[in-house]
């Protein structure tokens, strides 16, 4: 009769256990929908003494939904504890990655977005995920607020429905600071931008602006060379407009610059020959070619309106 008594002893002892696991799940469920959360985690603690796999994991998790929001260093705690019971498991990583989201830890709140997203198998919860991956990586351009942070996310999110918000602080920044860097990767990146138009604009006054100010440092320039004016004729060109045939009889790449009624610059290869059409009106014209030891040169023309005229550029050497 004794072998007996203890095997019915032994059963006796592990429903007791089992039962006492039970009953302190039952009492945190109770406790968690009284709102008595402290009294909940301390029965889950007690559920989970003993516990390991998917059991553990699920204890975890409910005592990291009671800390969400009340202490986010033991939520951030239980999080890792669950980890560390399913190391590949996907939830943990989201709840680590909405805290972090939450802290405003942007680049923490990613980083566990992208491994939650590697241990997934689902594809709704995959793409749940790349959604607040790109709402996280908006929500860092916007957060480092340069143009080139704006650019990048354009550039990764393509069709992002954040996009419009990204050309409209690329658009400020370009306006506030205008570069013809800038400029130029607005246009290429945001080409379809109801700013498009204002920010040609502000490349146009931008190159307007170079030009004047590389004309100016030739003209202050004393070792420039004196520009003759061009031969001209008149030939009652239309709209007030006068016709520049220019001929670049250099060995070198040459470029003019002209300031006045018009901004701009002229780009020649050697020894080519191009037609400028100008306003007419007095300007400061400059040119230089790509060669250092080649001195600029400079002068001031006055073009008459409906003329023509003709214009060859050339290299002395002197002695």
């Amino acid at each position: 009769m004794l072998p007996k008594i203890k095997y019915v002893i032994a059963l006796l002892f592990c429903l007791t256990v089992t039962w006492g696991c039970e009953s302190h799940l039952e009492k945190a469920e109770k406790y968690g929908k009284e709102g008595k959360i402290a009294e909940a985690i301390k029965e889950y603690e007690l559920a989970l003494e003993g516990k390991g796999g998917k059991e553990a994991t699920d204890i975890c998790l409910r005592i990291v939904d009671l800390y969400l929001g009340e202490d986010t260093v033991k939520a951030i705690y239980w999080c890792q504890e669950t980890v560390r019971h399913a190391p590949r498991e996907s939830t943990p990583y989201i709840r680590l990655a909405e805290i972090f989201s939450g802290k405003d830890e942007v680049d923490s709140a990613l980083w566990y977005y992208s491994k939650a997203q590697g241990f997934t198998s689902d594809e709704a919860e995959k793409e749940k995920i790349s959604s607040l991956i790109e709402g996280l990586d908006f929500r860092k351009a916007k957060k480092i607020g340069t143009f080139q942070a704006c650019i990048e996310f354009a550039k990764k999110y393509p069709h992002s429905k954040y996009k419009e918000q990204a050309q409209e602080l690329a658009f400020h920044i370009v306006k506030s600071k205008p570069t013809v860097e800038k400029v130029k990767k607005f246009l290429e990146v945001f080409s379809d931008s109801k700013n498009v138009d204002e920010v040609k604009k502000i490349g146009k006054d931008l190159e307007k602006r170079r030009i004047a100010e590389k004309v100016n440092r030739i003209h202050k320039d004393t070792t420039a060379g004196e520009l003759h004016p061009p031969d001209g004729t008149d030939e009652n060109l239309p709209g007030g407009k006068v016709k520049i045939d220019t001929e670049n009889d250099t060995q070198y790449l040459l470029r003019v610059y002209y300031v006045g009624p018009e901004t701009l610059s002229v780009f020649f290869q050697p020894r080519q020959t191009k037609t400028i059409e100008l306003s007419g009106g007095n300007y400061q014209v400059a040119a230089e070619v790509d060669n250092p030891t080649v001195n600029p040169f400079k002068g001031t023309h006055a073009y008459k309106e409906g003329w023509s005229y003709t214009s060859r550029f050339y290299i002395t050497i002197g002695y």
